[in-house]
């Protein structure tokens, strides 16, 4: 499969890592493409995971086989006719936007909805997804297994990815916490915080 990314962000970045990772496994990425508002972006983070960058997201779209969108959510109508000509299938990772949005915006494109977090560049990701009605299921299982490679992931109804959402965000604020109370529990009992530390971040 041709990987395009519209928008060299930092989750783009994130899942571009990745899935280069990953790159000796069965269904990764054959090419990896990027393209930017920023050209420079794209090309720096093209030859890190050693894909291309491209100028235009029409050219970019029309040599992939699947888009990243992967922009700021403002400017989902700014790039839209340019993937709406290319007709490539989406998957999106824009924050707060909607398979209802999407559709509006890029009418006749096999959606996916994505919200996935930064461990993604490790391969721990937590990706909860969400599929458009045009979607079939051997479509499923290609974009299901490509974002298996990238860590855990979640099928949902559109309805509970804003509580995913949240739970995702949050988790590592309450673990830290967690962490912090083990850490003062440990040093209370005659440990040093050195010690109680590295116990805590192995367990």
């Amino acid at each position: 499969m041709r990987l395009g990314f519209v928008g060299a962000g930092n989750m783009a970045g994130g899942l571009a890592r990745g899935w280069a990772a990953a790159r000796d496994e069965p269904g990764a990425p054959e090419a990896m493409l990027f393209a930017d508002a920023d050209h420079e972006k794209a090309k720096a983070l093209a030859e890190e995971v050693e894909g291309e960058g491209i100028e235009g997201n029409l050219a970019l779209a029309d040599n992939a086989d699947l888009v990243v969108l992967a922009v700021k959510p403002g400017v989902l109508d700014e790039v839209a006719p340019d993937l709406v000509q290319a007709g490539t299938p989406v998957l999106s990772i824009l924050a707060g936007t909607s398979l209802e949005r999407l559709h509006e915006a890029l009418p006749g494109i096999d959606l996916i909805r994505v919200m996935p977090n930064l461990g993604a560049q490790l391969r721990q990701a937590v990706l909860c997804v969400v599929y458009g009605d045009s979607v079939d299921a051997a479509a499923r299982r290609r974009a299901g297994g490509l974002l298996g490679l990238v860590g855990e992931v979640i099928e949902l109804d559109e309805g509970l990815v804003d509580a995913a959402t949240a739970i995702m965000g949050c988790s590592p604020g309450y673990l830290a916490l967690v962490a912090e109370v083990l850490v003062e529990a440990g040093v209370k009992e005659g440990l040093t915080e050195d010690q109680t530390r590295r116990m805590v971040a192995k367990a």
